[in-house]
């Protein structure tokens, strides 16, 4: 099933500007590279974990699925640094992929 509004980030390994896209309603998506050479492709979308894999770029366009599994919500215990006990009452905010606050809870 395609991943709808996954944001798709190309980052050059040489450190220049990345270039990004949101995938379409089908799930495709297309990422100008600035030139031949390795680069980091990373897709997230709600929902679904974050994937990153490794593409090389020959000058000419390159096919690459990119698979995102679901995500449950994160579970666990807040713990204090020094003893490890735990911190009671403690807020956990998760985000969104774009930064944005998207639930929060007490544990």
């Amino acid at each position: 099933m395609p991943a709808r509004q996954a944001a798709v980030t190309l980052i050059p390994l040489g450190g220049r500007r990345p270039g990004r896209s949101v995938a379409r309603a089908d799930g495709g998506y297309a990422v100008d590279a600035p030139g031949a050479g390795s680069y980091v492709l990373i897709a997230a979308a709600d929902g679904h974990q974050p994937q990153a894999s490794t593409v090389v770029v020959d000058g000419g366009p390159l096919a690459h699925d990119i698979p995102l599994n679901g995500a449950g919500g994160p579970a666990g215990t807040v713990h204090e640094s020094g003893t490890g006990a735990p911190v009671t009452d403690a807020m956990v905010i998760v985000t969104d992929v774009r930064g944005g606050p998207s639930a929060g809870g007490h544990r």
